[in-house]
């Protein structure tokens, strides 16, 4: 009888499940019928049905300009976002699925609820990482905050794959800390997808796994890079001068913004001076951080992790405002830290913390809707949310350091 009741339990939850991702799906194809958007799917799904259909070089200039009819109907001007196939020739085992689908609009309705399970996936293990399980009111807090969040609906919306990199981020870090060396070699592969983001981030795993002698790691991300590299070049022989060329000329093409422009385009040359400057404080930080997290525990590692995440956003590399959903593990991080030192206090702390964050970010957002300008981004939002994340992970470094699975490990 109870394996019944358990049995049924589990398709009752099955089925809620189905129908809950079947009404997404309806929501997100009644919202793409009727707005435009889909920045980056624009590329990665034209590309996909171009190695399906024509059996194109994904990097070609052919390739290149389908994309920009597809987003504007004729080439990208001088000033445009140029909408360039900027991931690993194996990063399609993760678009080509989509490309399958002939119609743009059912296609990005499909991949907007695929980004919205990750979403929810995100939040789930960085709780778990975090080892949190504050009471309900504080996990529907927090959930909520998370799928409403203006950087969550903005990398939503323009179909970022950086929820894709955010869950693998957090899927690392949980291999390392339940001691699955092998997964997380396995999975740091899929960060390649972003190099330009998680260059950084890779080197530290693997530098931390050399110290701590778990070889395993760097054997098995080493192994599973040059199985998907080799598989690349039997398909496509020269795909890597080609994406090598398309990620330069997207880093250096005027969009997207950074640090640096953004602060030019406020102060001039002052600002952009000041942007340089602040770059290299942050690169010169995260240095510093990692010389001292040396000896200590995998705690006060996963805070170096999320900081060096957070810092990157202003040491000037490209920056969007979909890619600030990379900071939401480390936010929770922080939250829960806050809320364990502060017990009753933090659930007021994290309240407050959750909804003026979520309100500036919103209300930035539509006032730099007067702006008009297509496919690109409030310039504000580079500096709120990296800057709530900093405050909260430096203000419970002081709380971490007196905790003893935070100091040697």
């Amino acid at each position: 009888m109870i394996k019944k009741i358990v049995k049924f339990k589990q398709l009752f939850i099955g089925l809620l499940l189905l129908l809950i991702c079947v009404g997404l799906f309806f929501v997100n194809l009644l919202y793409t019928k009727n707005y435009a958007g889909g920045k980056y799917f624009i590329s990665e799904w034209t590309v996909s049905r171009a190695v399906i259909v024509s059996h194109e070089n994904p990097y070609s200039d052919t390739a290149l300009f389908k994309s920009q009819q597809n987003a504007y109907g004729r080439p990208a001007m001088a000033g445009e976002y140029g909408f360039r196939f900027t991931y690993p020739y194996f990063s399609l085992l993760l678009f080509l699925p989509f490309g399958f689908i002939s119609n743009f609009v059912i296609a990005r309705a499909a991949w907007m609820l695929f980004l919205e399970i990750m979403v929810v996936l995100v939040y789930l293990l960085s709780m778990n990482l975090a080892d949190w399980k504050p009471k309900i009111r504080i996990s529907i807090l927090i959930f909520i905050f998370t799928i409403t969040f203006y950087h969550t609906i903005r990398a939503i919306v323009d179909g970022n794959s950086i929820i894709f990199i955010a869950l693998m981020i957090v899927l690392i870090l949980i291999s390392l800390r339940n001691q699955n060396y092998p997964m997380a070699g396995i999975l740091m592969a899929g960060n390649i997808f972003e190099i330009q983001y998680t260059l950084l981030l890779i080197i530290i795993v693997l530098f931390f796994a050399l110290g701590k002698k778990k070889y395993q790691v760097i054997t098995y991300f080493i192994g599973t890079l040059m199985m998907l590299i080799g598989f690349s070049l039997l398909i496509q022989p020269d795909w890597l001068g080609g994406y090598f060329r398309q990620l330069l000329l997207s880093i250096t093409d005027i969009f997207p913004q950074n640090i640096v422009k953004s602060m030019g385009s406020i102060w001039g040359t002052s600002g952009t001076r000041l942007g340089i400057t602040l770059g290299i404080l942050v690169l010169l930080l995260i240095a510093f951080e990692g010389l001292r997290s040396q000896n200590k525990g995998f705690g006060y590692f996963l805070w170096y992790v999320f900081l060096t995440i957070t810092f990157l956003q202003w040491s000037g590399l490209p920056a969007v405002a979909d890619n600030y959903f990379l900071l939401v593990p480390g936010f929770i991080y922080g939250l829960k830290l806050l809320s364990e030192r502060w017990k009753n206090k933090g659930e007021f702390i994290i309240f407050l913390i959750t909804l003026t964050l979520s309100f500036i970010a919103w209300i930035l957002f539509f006032i730099a809707q007067e702006s008009g300008l297509e496919y690109q981004e409030p310039i504000t939002l580079h500096f709120l949310f990296p800057f709530y994340v900093l405050v909260i992970l430096y203000w419970v470094k002081w709380w971490i350091l007196r905790k003893k699975e935070f100091i040697i490990g």
